[in-house]
């Protein structure tokens, strides 16, 4: 019983830094995606302004 606890602790200690490394990639892969979602939605909304911006420089005229 006493090994059994041992054990335990000391391959919570050992995976302990494969723990962090594995939060670190998780926590990259969502800003990722929230980075990705904003460029687009960026993206889109330039675009949308350059269309208005055309119209109405040509119903100016």
């Amino acid at each position: 019983m006493i090994r059994a606890i041992k054990l335990k602790r000391d391959l919570e200690i050992t995976a302990e830094s494969y723990h962090r490394i594995l939060n670190e990639m998780k926590k990259r892969k969502k800003q990722l995606l929230m980075t990705m979602f904003f460029k687009k939605d960026a993206n889109i909304t330039l675009i949308l302004l350059k269309i208005a911006f055309r119209l109405l420089y040509v119903y100016e005229l």
